[in-house]
């Protein structure tokens, strides 16, 4: 081989930081991948704020509806209000938690002003405090449509019933799970 040619060749270590650079490039890249949830968790904020519209309108139709409510009535819009906050909670904490350990984690200058729920989360913490909420909206859920008169019947309240039975199991067991493994 002549000198020329040994030249023209790269070297094994030139062949090894070429075969790293693009291995680093590649890894760089796919961690670039996880800002594409930033327009998804900023929809779902937009969507925070349209909910908020109709939670005031809730609100405005329990005091100033075209009749006093009923008893009954009242209970069913209290029990909406308090539906709508748990689910705009809900939201709040997937927007949070989602950016915060998916995309970069964020910042705060003072400790205290931090949410105790989101110091040291991991997903397996969120996981659970997210089923736990759902489980909450769901029981909300259920006790309107048992107090609501236009329920269908027995097997309509048999079939929600399971549902709800469905994710008392599923919350149980996920946090049985979390327990046993909490660094997740």
């Amino acid at each position: 081989m002549t000198d020329v040619e040994k030249n023209a060749q790269p070297s094994r270590d030139e062949r090894e930081m070429d075969k790293h650079s693009l291995h680093d490039l590649f890894g760089r890249s796919i961690l670039w991948v996880r800002w594409l949830q930033l327009p998804l968790l900023i929809g779902l904020v937009v969507a925070l704020i349209l909910f908020e519209i109709s939670f005031a309108g809730h609100l405005l139709l329990l005091f100033f509806g075209s009749e006093a409510p009923t008893r009954e009535k009242a209970i069913l819009v209290i029990l909406d209000l308090i539906d709508m906050v748990l689910i705009a909670n809900l939201v709040v904490m997937v927007v949070i938690s989602g950016y915060n350990i998916f995309i970069s984690p964020l910042v705060f200058h003072n400790k205290d002003s931090v949410p105790s729920w989101l110091r040291g989360q991991t997903l397996g913490s969120v996981k659970i405090k997210i089923t736990a909420t759902v489980l909450l909206i769901s029981t909300i859920n259920l006790l309107h449509e048992i107090l609501n008169p236009s329920i269908q019947g027995m097997q309509e309240a048999a079939w929600l019933l399971s549902a709800q039975i469905v994710l008392v199991i599923t919350t149980f067991v996920l946090s049985v799970v979390e327990r046993r493994d909490p660094n997740d």
